[in-house]
């Protein structure tokens, strides 16, 4: 098939004509520009103080990872599977004549496979028929398969380590806001859909030990989204979507068409998921070997590229346009001012019904509107409960809202702002803890990134930049753990990032320990 492909005469015309594109942009203006440009910038981010502070190496990481809270934990997630290895081992020919047992440790094998499936069809499953419960089956279905690979693998355990310290203290502090609640009976419920987030992040940092796994995770995935564009095109082309007044300003987006959603349910929510996946398509794009995976997956990417664009997400938008950012400068500084100049090139180009709507983010529409008024609803909430918070969830929240003056209509279901909405329901504690994870998690990328050697991880862990930066900035007009579908992708994207870093340094200590 590539032969045929290299024989071609349109391929071959089309390799000619690139390569002469590529000989006339070097020696045009505009690629003396853009080189200018370009170490003018690389000047100005290797004298920077923060890029500086951010690429020093981390030294509390490993006193962290093995403290002894850190060690007990892992002990004691890890002591009854552990200890019925022992029997397993012990009666191990026993066991091998169950059929079962056989069927049992084969699936197991390749629990990246069961793992991506599984979400997968958390993804695809329309709103309609979707119950935020059936996240929470699924992933203590796979907990507890991976309790069994446990306990039929020697060396296979729950990896604690690989969470990063200020994670685990994120999660006590959710778990001590759900019994610090004004209502817990309403917090408990929400401490489900974290405990249910958790739990995955910690199966998938486990089960994706390899790089082989780690890819095949991320592949199958994306299929899923696939699925999710291809339905969000049927959606808007087949079906027709009307116009929801209440996500889409009439007056001034006259011309404007129904927003997809696709299996989400809300413009807004399904914008976010893809905003957290594409990127993942470039580094599975860039990590493939051959031309024809490649040409596959970069068709995989445009359902929902086109959807992203359907969903009218304006603040997706312009999150993704930086997230493209990040990933061109990570992977190539060079090209950033090209790619910069290219943008502005496109602007002219742009759909008439795209630049109204990114133009009336300047205009005073009732989205932006709406927004101003919820923060003056909600602000003297957070004066008065900025220090220990009110408790887990948004029900819990309204409740506590209903005692200040609303200056909207009706009480706002939340605040807007992701990181508004989890200072004010776990606590200045929890607000810190998550932004120091954050904040460590992308300190801990660039420093791998660091080491060229690992390119295929890099490509993974820049996309993953892309993923969670993107959609934290988008978290500062959006509280985008609002629906437990986008949430769960949120954390299954810090999960694969986690899974890489933890490979990479298992493939660094195997080198020096090797020399």
């Amino acid at each position: 098939m590539i032969n045929i492909l290299k024989s071609s005469l349109i391929i071959g015309f089309i390799i000619t004509l690139v390569k002469k594109l590529q000989i006339a942009y070097k020696e045009s203006l505009i690629s003396r520009i853009a080189a200018y440009l370009s170490s003018k910038f690389k000047e100005l981010i290797d004298n920077s103080k923060i890029v500086n502070f951010v690429k020093r190496r981390d030294y509390y990481s490993k006193v962290l990872e093995h403290s002894f809270f850190v060690s007990l934990l892992d002990k004691a997630i890890n002591l009854v599977p552990r200890f019925l290895n022992t029997y397993y081992t012990k009666y191990g020919e026993v066991f091998a004549e169950s059929l079962i047992i056989k069927l049992a440790i084969n699936i197991l094998r390749r629990m990246e496979i069961v793992l991506a499936l599984s979400i997968a069809f958390i993804i695809v499953v329309p709103h309609d028929y979707w119950n935020n419960m059936y996240s929470t089956i699924i992933v203590l279905a796979l907990i507890a398969m991976f309790f069994l690979k446990v306990i039929f693998h020697r060396f296979e355990s729950f990896n604690v380590k690989a969470l990063d310290f200020a994670l685990i203290l994120f999660m006590l502090c959710v778990l001590l806001a759900t019994g610090n609640s004004f209502f817990p009976k309403e917090s408990i419920r929400f401490m489900v859909f974290f405990a249910t987030c958790f739990l995955l992040v910690i199966v998938i940092v486990s089960s994706l030990n390899t790089e082989r796994s780690l890819n095949s995770f991320i592949e199958i995935l994306l299929i899923g989204v696939t699925f999710t564009g291809l339905y969000g095109i049927y959606q808007a082309k087949i079906r027709g979507i009307p116009v929801d007044p209440s996500y889409t300003d009439i007056i001034t987006n006259s011309d404007a068409k129904g927003r997809v959603f696709s299996t989400v349910g809300n413009p807004n929510n399904y914008a976010e998921m893809l905003l957290m996946t594409i990127p993942f398509y470039f580094a599975v794009v860039l990590n493939s070997k051959s031309f024809i995976k490649k040409a596959v997956f970069s068709l995989l990417a445009v359902p929902p590229l086109i959807s992203l664009v359907w969903t009218g997400s304006r603040s997706a938008w312009l999150c993704f346009a930086g997230s493209l950012l990040i990933f061109v400068y990570f992977k190539n500084k060079k090209l950033l001012p090209l790619f910069i100049l290219a943008g502005i090139a496109f602007i002219p180009f742009m759909p008439q019904s795209i630049y109204r709507r990114l133009m009336s983010l300047t205009q005073a529409d009732t989205s932006a509107q709406y927004r101003v008024k919820i923060y003056q609803t909600v602000i003297p909430m957070f004066v008065e409960y900025w220090k220990a918070g009110i408790g887990l969830g948004t029900d819990v929240f309204i409740g506590i809202c209903r005692n200040y003056y609303q200056y909207t209509s009706k009480v706002p279901p939340h605040a807007h702002n992701l990181f508004l909405q989890v200072w004010i329901e776990v606590g200045l504690m929890g607000i810190v803890s998550f932004v120091w994870f954050i904040g460590r998690l992308i300190k801990k990328c660039m420093l791998n990134l660091s080491n060229k050697a690992d390119a295929n991880i890099n490509n993974i862990l820049i996309a993953g930049i892309c993923s969670i930066i993107g959609v934290l900035v988008m978290g500062f007009a959006e509280y985008i753990w609002y629906y437990p579908r986008v949430m769960l992708i949120f954390w299954v994207a810090v999960a694969i990032v986690l899974a890489a870093l933890s490979i990479s340094m298992r493939k660094r200590e195997g080198i020096s320990n090797k020399a």
